[in-house]
Order: structure tokens, then sequence, then C-alpha cells
């Protein structure tokens, strides 16, 4: 599963394999962690199970001991009795009536007899402390199971969690490897629409700039033409004025000799009589 993501060639990078790795390996510690502690708990139960059998073999031992002891002790006080009981008994007076050999034996069947159920009880006392300590025993190694049982649940279920968790984990890296290849093949789109477009507002720019460089050939055309026939107009027109300056001259010179050749009145009405001759060729009087 990591494989199969981590061989996605440039959608996932470094960054996010390492963190998915590290978050593997934190995964696969908290497993081996529970491992170790239910070992421990495993040792640890062993340990407990051992101490209360070698508690249970000190408890035997040591009643048994005990009842060794208390049987000794009975035995000794019963064959000191035994020792001590035809004395006293020879000490009744003779007459008294008294059949001291069937007492003896009645007495000595009635301390066997004691002695029987004393040690009959110590042997059931003794049975049912091993049964106890039995039961206590199957008790607590029953818990120990059902509690084994149980922790074996819940590192199950751990177990299964974490390795949903990192399934889960996978599922969503591989979503948004697909989201990245569907953001990445939008933008590979995009661009070549965006390209496209491009190359479309650059044929126009094109165009536009080509049609502006007609027009702009045209106008310094126009201009050119315009200028031409502007300079030609001015020329015309200065050699029309340089052409009526003349004329004005020359009539002016006439004007002074004919000034000097008749009288005043004749100047006089020959002045009134004069008229202005316009660059274009129009006389105004």
């Amino acid at each position: 599963m990591g494989k199969s993501i981590f061989s996605r060639a440039g959608l996932i990078t470094a960054e996010d394999k390492k963190d998915l790795e590290k978050r593997l390996e934190e995964l696969e510690q908290a497993i081996d962690d529970m491992h170790d502690a239910r070992r421990q708990q495993d040792r640890d139960s062993i340990r407990r199970e051992r101490s209360i059998l070698s508690r249970i073999d000190e408890v035997e031992r040591s009643v048994a001991e005990r009842l060794d002891a208390m049987q000794a002790g009975l035995v000794r006080e019963i064959n000191a009795l035994a020792r001590s009981l035809p004395r006293d008994l020879s000490a009744f007076r003779s007459g008294s009536g008294i059949d001291t050999s069937a007492l003896g034996t009645m007495m000595q069947k009635e301390i066997a007899r004691q002695m029987a159920a004393l040690h009959t009880a110590q042997e059931k006392g003794t049975q049912d402390l091993k049964d106890s300590l039995a039961l206590t025993l199957q008790y607590v190694a029953s818990t120990q199971e059902q509690g084994f049982a149980d922790l074996l649940k819940r590192h199950s279920a751990i177990e299964i969690g974490l390795v949903e968790t990192a399934g889960q984990i996978a599922e969503d890296i591989e979503r948004e490897h697909e989201a990245l290849s569907g953001r990445i093949a939008s933008l590979d789109t995009a661009q070549r629409d965006n390209g496209e477009a491009a190359k479309e507002r650059e044929r126009k720019q094109d165009e536009q700039t080509h049609q502006l460089q007609k027009f702009l050939q045209h106008a310094a055309t126009a201009l050119e033409t315009l200028a031409k026939k502007q300079d030609i107009g001015l020329m015309e027109g200065l050699l029309r004025l340089q052409e009526a300056s003349q004329r004005t001259q020359g009539m002016i010179e006439d004007a002074e000799e004919d000034a000097q050749k008749e009288p005043p009145s004749l100047l006089a009405e020959k002045k009134s009589a004069s008229f202005l001759i316009l660059p274009n060729g129009v006389k105004r009087p």
C-alpha cells in the first residue's frame, strides 16, 4: 500500500513521505509497546502464580509440621498418662470395688478415640485448607485468564484500530493524490487554454499593431503630401506677394515720376484714382 503511494512521481513531496513514514513508525512502535506490555504482564502473572504456589507449599509444610508437633505432644502425654495411670489406680484401696484394669482399658480406649477424632479433625482441617487454597488459586488463575482474555481483546481492538488508522491515512493520502492529480490536470488544461488565449491575444495585438503601422504610414504619407501642397501654396503666395510688391514699387516709381512732371492738382487727382492689388491678383480701390 505504501509503495503504491510512494511510487507516484512528483505528486507527493518528500516531506509528505517522511511524515507518513514517521506516523507508520509511531504506529508500529505503539504496537510493539503493547506486545511488550502484554509479555510483561504474562511474566508478572507467571511470577505471581509461582509465588502463590510457593506460599501454598509453605502453608502446607507449616500445617504439617504443626500437626506433627501436636500429634507428637499428644502421644507423649498419652504415654505419660498410660504410665502414671496404673500407679494412680493402685493407690486406691483394694476394697473400693473398682476394677482398675477395666477402668484403665476404658480410659485407654477413650484416649485412643479422642486421638483418632483429633487426628481426623486435623486431617479434615488440612484438607479444607488445601481445598481453600486450591479454590483461591483456581479463582486467581481464572481471573488472570479472564484478564488475559480481556487484555488480548483490548490489544486486538487497538491493533485493529491502528491498522484501520494506517489504512485511513493511506486512503486520505490516496484521495489527496487523486485530488492533486485532478488539480494538476486542470492546471495543465488551464495552461493550455491560457496558452491558446495568449496566442490569440498576441495575434490580435499583432494585427492591431500592423493596422496601426499602416494607419501611421498612411497618415505620414498624407501629412507629407499635405506638407508638400502647403509648401507649393506658400511658394505660390510668396511669388504672388513678390510680384505684387514689384508692381506696387513700379507704380510708386511711376507716380513719383509723374509728380515731378505734372502740377500738384493733377497729382492729387492721380492719387484719388489709385487702387491696391492684393497677392491673389484681386484689385481693391
